[in-house]
């Protein structure tokens, strides 16, 4: 059962597999009825994640809770049997498990000295390499309703070994899994506002422009006035600036248009569409200029921008990088024509 768990470890890193094997081989070599694997969480307490008994005990226990105080309690009371191994006599400490146990088992017990009593315990401390406690292991009900012997707190000791190596393989492949998560949405996300970044634009816009039978529409940003902000306020009233814009523009989109910041006040819309592609464009415009009529207030006082709005549109499938340049230099027309509109 122990070369089982080891192969397991090697095996997978699905914790919840790994430790309900650790418990039933606990339970299957050591001659106990149940065996219970707690994590320690990050908030200060154990969690009963791994049960092999009845279904009654599994109901119990599974998912309950036990603060890291009434760990100490339990290890103050304790007598040590190893580097990791405790055994509550509830003989000598006979109100150690007031308050603390959630679940008492009902079996008969004999009047022999080494009789083991429904309050007695056995636990194994689960600690990472650096020394710090990652969960408990315990067991209860012994079939020869005896005591443990030497023998069977060396196995006990063998498993918790193996369930502290299992979690900490979880908790290293989580780790990892998180930071490459983190990678890959750094390389695709624009770290100031949180949208698409011009990468993956590029990845989603070739994809909705190989949509059959529908309409692409490339709507292209440019802020108006946007240096003045950086010039006159600073770079971070421009940055809160862009972020109210992007909460504004995250507003008036649907679900399924997508948004990505293409340069410094840039920014680009594509919308996959199978009806009247036209009026919606023509309806995103207005509010889209809209939003920037309205003042936008940020740390550094209140700031006025424009919005030049340029659209392409087309049926499915489309050059994507030929609708975005149309949507580019269409933008740029009229950004040109309104200064020139101002000048005159």
């Amino acid at each position: 059962m122990l070369h089982d768990v080891t192969k397991r470890l090697h095996a997978s890193l699905d914790l919840t597999e790994t430790l309900d094997r650790v418990v039933r081989g606990v339970v299957g070599s050591m001659g106990f009825r149940v065996a219970a694997l707690s994590l320690y969480r990050p908030d200060g307490f154990f969690e009963v994640v791994s049960v092999e008994g009845s279904a009654d005990c599994r109901a119990a226990l599974l998912g309950t809770h036990v603060p890291f105080e009434d760990w100490a309690r339990i290890e103050a009371a304790a007598e040590s049997r190893g580097d990791s191994v405790y055994f509550l006599d509830s003989r000598r400490a006979p109100h150690w498990a007031d308050g603390i146990l959630t679940h008492r088992l009902d079996y008969t017990v004999d009047d022999r000295v080494d009789a083991w009593l429904p309050d007695d315990g056995l636990f194994a401390v689960l600690t990472a390499p650096s020394g710090e406690c990652v969960g408990l292991l315990s067991v209860d009900d012994p079939v020869a309703g005896r005591r443990p012997t030497a023998e069977q707190i060396e196995i006990f000791e063998l498993f918790a070994d193996h369930a502290a190596i299992a979690i900490q393989h979880a908790h290293l492949h989580s780790t990892l899994r998180h930071q490459q998560e983190e990678l890959r949405h750094a390389a695709t996300h624009d770290a100031l506002t949180g949208v698409a970044n011009r990468a993956l634009l590029q990845i989603e816009g070739f994809r909705m422009a190989g949509v059959t039978n529908s309409n692409l529409a490339v709507v292209a940003i440019d802020l108006d006035n946007f240096k003045s902000v950086n010039d006159t306020a600073g770079h971070q009233a421009g940055d809160e600036v862009l972020g109210i814009f992007v909460k504004r523009m995250t507003r008036v989109i649907r679900q399924t248009d997508f948004l990505a910041r293409v340069g410094g006040d840039e920014f680009v819309i594509a919308i996959n569409e199978r009806d009247d592609v036209h009026a919606l464009v023509r309806s995103l415009t207005e509010r889209l200029e809209d939003l920037t009529r309205r003042p936008m207030r940020t740390t550094y006082g209140l700031h006025r921008v424009g919005a030049s709005v340029g659209t392409a549109v087309a049926a499915t499938p489309c050059d994507f990088g030929m609708m975005l340049r149309e949507a580019d230099a269409n933008m740029y027309e009229r950004k040109r024509s309104r200064a020139s509109q101002q000048v005159s």
